[in-house]
């Protein structure tokens, strides 16, 4: 009998590819916006430094996708499921700032949602690995 080698693709769950498309997704959004909505600040340092900070989260999912090759399925599939969550997060955050109308505090939101993300990948990266140890 001829064993079968599955190849890495075909054991690749379609979620992952959902969940790369997510982070990639939210990168170019959350610029984009981050960008729209500080169009018409003075300062090009400030500007730069809010869409790195904005960017970080989405930069670290893209890493973690290229890594997660070798990861188990339980955890590429949290990390999925965070790409998409986060993405939706933040898109719907930044765009309530940037469709309404002009305040006073617009940066908060943009201040806060990267740690915020931050915390999510934590609280996400122990619980995966307290399910894995389980299983």
């Amino acid at each position: 009998m001829k064993s079968k080698k599955v190849s890495q693709k075909s054991k690749r769950d379609p979620l992952d590819k959902l969940g790369l498309i997510a982070a990639e997704v939210g990168l170019i959004g959350a610029l984009g916006l981050v960008i729209y909505v500080g169009r018409n600040t003075p300062s090009h340092l400030l500007q730069t430094m809010f869409s790195l900070w904005v960017a970080a989260p989405f930069v670290a999912l893209l890493i973690a996708h290229t890594r997660a090759k070798e990861w188990s399925v339980e955890a590429r599939r949290t990390l999925c499921w965070l790409s998409l969550v986060v993405t939706v997060f933040a898109l719907t955050l930044y765009s309530m700032v940037a469709l309404h109308p002009p305040r006073t505090k617009t940066g908060l939101v943009f201040v806060m949602v990267p740690p915020l993300s931050w915390l999510l990948f934590a609280f996400a990266a122990i619980v995966s690995s307290l399910r894995t140890r389980r299983i």
